[in-house]
């Protein structure tokens, strides 16, 4: 129902071209096929001529002759089209969609042989091309959020003039509150006839101001609470299994209540509440509180010569502003208990220090990627300054910037970059050292754990970190995906910028990522004549 659709969307006429078979004539059916497709087409042919009904222009190219798979023919396909375009011309002067023919300087005039007739479409000077006139909203499909919350984040003066841009804004502001699962509007005529076709004659159809439109939404809510269960497999921490749960108002209107739980040799535990202040969703503040063991490789001469772990009990108290759609500003105030008696026996440069300590932090994070894993456009970064402002132990300073982006170049080709620079000052906590190395990421401590292709999982650690990554990835298949990688990078106890100081490895991928997670088999190795080493990573990134 094409023609009916578009009425509902708002349109005052229809200009049509159907190039749908028509039924044939009963001598022409002398064969099982044409019996059988003469059979199929019987019960669209009745909606093709209801369809016909509601145009106003009815465009018929002559379709004799050709099939749908005359991909060949695409000329004379054009060719016929044009023919039956001109042919309606008369038809779409007396609507005034067009102005009369001018003839063009004859034969005579200009010496030349005088071409056809040319048509003038009208001037466009319409003050309000971007805007639309709203003259109602009605929402439909709301459940626990209220009309007044949805007027509240779409900001949109009803009745009144709206810019297009600032409804779309509007729309992914309400959007992004996080109560509604789906959100899709449309501009209707005010005029119910106009709307619904009313199976009128065209010429009998009630024209109304284009500009002046009826705004609708069709809303579902998102679940008050939903659960999720969460897999991965990788080659140095083996099997992980997460939980979570996210309750919506909860703990009052506008707020978020976040439950993970992991399971594995990397596990935690955390809750985290956030609440909206006033009627803008860009502004929150945020409770956190959590419990995390995490494993720390030790290698020495290459090979790995203890695991101590650290447990770190902590509470976050966050305030937050939005910056657009894919950024966000943070000041934190964290308080955290380290127990990290197991250093001891790991030896310099860890003390085994276990110690209650309270940081101030400003954290900016942008994320545009189109997919978390393999991405194949957008950008990520973070940006963290922390410093010590109470607690045991003397004062430290830990700062990291790390960016990424993927940059499509063509067709289904994507350059891939990464530069990541760490620094830290003072008497840091052993867990505050940044370490380097595996090829997959891990999301326990992202701002001190980068990965580097070629080396072991955390294989490297200092004070200072320098990393630099490029490569390229290709879509064999949409879920079949090729990539290689490059890198450059060092961890130091003294910050130097030197090119003999730097580490060099590669890994090459071939993987998939679809809703159920995420699958890579990869090679990597420090150079073309060592061994590569074989990493697994399968699941969801946590």
């Amino acid at each position: 129902m094409i023609g009916v659709a578009a009425l509902a969307l708002g349109a005052e006429l229809l200009v049509c071209s159907d190039v749908s078979k028509p039924l044939m004539p009963a001598d022409s059916l002398d064969n099982l096929l044409a019996v059988l497709d003469q059979t199929i087409g019987y019960r669209g042919w009745e909606s093709t001529l209801r369809q016909r009904s509601l145009c106003d222009v009815l465009i018929l190219p002559d379709i004799n002759g050709l099939s749908s798979t005359d991909f060949e023919k695409a000329g004379e396909w054009a060719a016929r089209g044009d023919t039956a375009a001109r042919a309606a011309l008369p038809d779409l002067v007396k609507l005034g969609l067009i102005e009369s023919p001018k003839p063009s300087p004859s034969a005579e005039d200009t010496g030349a042989q005088a071409p056809k007739l040319a048509y003038e479409t009208p001037p466009v000077g319409n003050p309000y091309a971007d805007s639309v006139y709203v003259a109602g909203l009605v929402v439909e499909g709301l459940r626990d959020a209220s009309l007044s919350f949805v007027r509240d984040h779409l900001r949109v003066k009803v009745p009144g003039w709206v810019e297009l841009a600032d409804l779309d804004a509007g729309m992914t502001r309400l959007y992004d509150t996080g109560r509604f699962r789906i959100i899709q509007y449309r501009l209707d005529a005010p005029d119910d006839r106009a709307r619904s076709g009313g199976g009128q004659p065209p010429s009998t159809r009630a024209r109304v101001d284009p500009n002046r439109r009826l705004l609708r939404l069709e809303v579902a809510e998102q679940r008050l609470a939903r659960l999720g269960l969460g897999y991965r497999y990788d080659s140095r921490y083996k099997a992980s299994l997460l939980a979570s749960a996210i309750l919506s108002d909860l703990l009052g209107t506008g707020t978020r209540l976040e439950v993970d739980l992991r399971l594995g040799e990397q596990g935690f535990v955390k809750a985290r509440s956030t609440t909206q202040i006033g009627r803008r969703p860009a502004f929150s503040l945020g409770l956190a509180a959590g419990y995390r063991r995490a494993p720390f490789d030790i290698y020495v001469g290459g090979l790995r010569a203890a695991t101590p772990r650290a447990y770190l009990t902590h509470i976050d108290l966050t305030a937050g502003v939005a910056v657009g759609n894919a950024a966000q500003l943070t000041l934190r105030l964290k308080g955290e208990n380290a127990d990290l008696d197991e250093f001891t026996a790991a030896g310099e440069p860890f003390t085994g220090d276990s110690r209650f300590f309270a940081t101030a932090a400003a954290l900016v994070t942008f994320d545009s990627r189109d997919r978390a894993v393999f991405a194949r456009s957008g950008g990520r970064a973070l940006a963290k300054m922390e410093h010590r402002i109470a607690g045991e132990g003397s004062s430290f300073a830990h700062h990291v910037v790390d960016a990424e982006a993927a940059l499509p170049l063509c067709g289904k080709l994507s350059m891939l970059g990464r530069v990541t620079l760490g620094t830290s000052a003072h008497d840091i906590p052993d867990h505050y050292h940044f370490f380097l190395g595996g090829t997959n990421s891990y999301y326990l401590l992202q701002d001190r754990h980068f990965s580097f292709a070629g080396l072991h999982t955390l294989e490297r650690l200092g004070r200072h970190l320098q990393l630099l990554q490029l490569g390229a990835q290709y879509e064999l298949h949409p879920y079949l995906i090729g990539r290689i990688r490059w890198n450059a990078g060092t961890v130091l106890d003294e910050w130097s910028v030197a090119a003999d100081l730097m580490t060099y490895g590669f890994d090459v991928t071939l993987g998939s990522a679809t809703r159920l997670g995420h699958a890579a088999l990869t090679l990597a190795a420090l150079d073309v004549k060592s061994l590569p080493r074989v990493v697994l990573d399968v699941g969801f990134p946590f």
